[in-house]
């Protein structure tokens, strides 16, 4: 494996991070085979964490567009997707058109009420169908089907979705020319600087997840805005999945198993998947921490600036 390759957003040096898990699962699919996790390697110029080798584009499409629809569905509003609705409401106030990318059923949408009119981007078709049945407009299943629709949008949201596409800078250059004026884009996604991912490293829970390819930090938000946009940082960091904590029983359990794992897990990494044979050859699977545990993730607000909108849909 290489202890060096291009950054795939920026160009610059990424540097070897450690090896992936193999992908036994794929949001709520089991691959058998597993496939191989390649390495996960840091660029040194924007921040990014990412994972390579990649499958073909058209490999990951067909793997999501199988996902069981109900896969990111919840029994309510996650705790993240409540602070983008809520930062939605606060911005606009008046209401507008809003475009969810990766919308699964339609949860955050449903959630802003009246006054704001919802679309959605959705790669899984049991997905697509739940949302549609909530009377949401589903525009494809990738963003590169948004120029069919013809119309632009007051905002963007992509929650947990960065972490899914091969290059986070790209994919926020490609959804420039779809913004009204004015408009702007809200992401949330894992966190790299969060402390406990600097402490697991490759171990971590949120990079265990085959389907996620690509992973950045506030810092990335700072340096990879571009000329389209005023990157803010909303929040740096709060827990996955849960907004008032987890009770304190499940905490210290998760605490305790947090630090249990510490030492295998690196000892895995950098001993184990070093050898020849099938401890090479089956790659990592110590997993450390869990969602809710730690402030592990961000949210981030693009705003487009003024004269950098690109061509309008056709």
């Amino acid at each position: 494996m290489n202890a060096e390759i291009e950054c795939r957003s920026c160009g610059g040096r990424a540097r070897r991070w450690g090896r992936g898990a193999r992908g036994r699962r794929f949001a709520g699919l089991q691959l058998v085979p597993a496939l191989d996790g390649g390495g996960l390697y840091r660029c040194t110029q924007c921040d990014l964490l990412l994972r390579h080798p990649l499958l073909p584009a058209e490999d990951y499409q067909a793997l999501y567009a199988r996902a069981p629809g109900g896969h990111w569905a919840a029994a309510e509003l996650r705790p993240e997707q409540q602070r983008v609705v809520d930062h939605i409401r606060a911005r606009r106030p008046q209401g507008g058109a809003v475009l969810d990318i990766g919308c699964a059923s339609g949860d955050l949408l449903a959630a802003l009420g009246p006054g704001f009119t919802a679309f959605g981007i959705e790669p899984s078709r049991d997905a697509q169908a739940l949302a549609q049945s909530r009377g949401i407009g589903i525009l494809g299943a990738t963003p590169s089907e948004l120029a069919a629709a013809g119309r632009r949008f007051d905002v963007i949201t992509a929650i947990d979705v960065i972490e899914h596409v091969p290059d986070p800078r790209a994919f926020l250059a490609q959804l420039a020319p779809f913004l009204e004026a004015g408009g702007f884009i809200v992401i949330s996604t894992g966190s790299t600087a969060s402390a406990a991912w600097r402490l697991a490293g490759p171990a971590y829970y949120y990079s265990h997840n085959f389907e996620h390819i690509s992973f950045i930090s506030p810092r990335w938000c700072q340096r990879s805005a571009g000329p389209h946009f005023q990157g803010t940082l909303i929040e740096a960091g709060f827990a996955h999945l849960d907004s008032g904590g987890l009770p304190p029983g499940r905490r210290l359990k998760g605490w305790l198993r947090f630090g249990a794992k510490l030492l295998p897990a690196w000892f895995e990494q950098q001993v184990l998947t070093k050898l020849p044979g099938v401890a090479r050859a089956s790659g990592p699977r110590l997993m450390v921490g869990e969602p809710g545990l730690f402030r592990d993730h961000l949210m981030a607000e693009f705003a487009l600036r003024e004269g950098g909108l690109s061509s309008p849909p056709a």
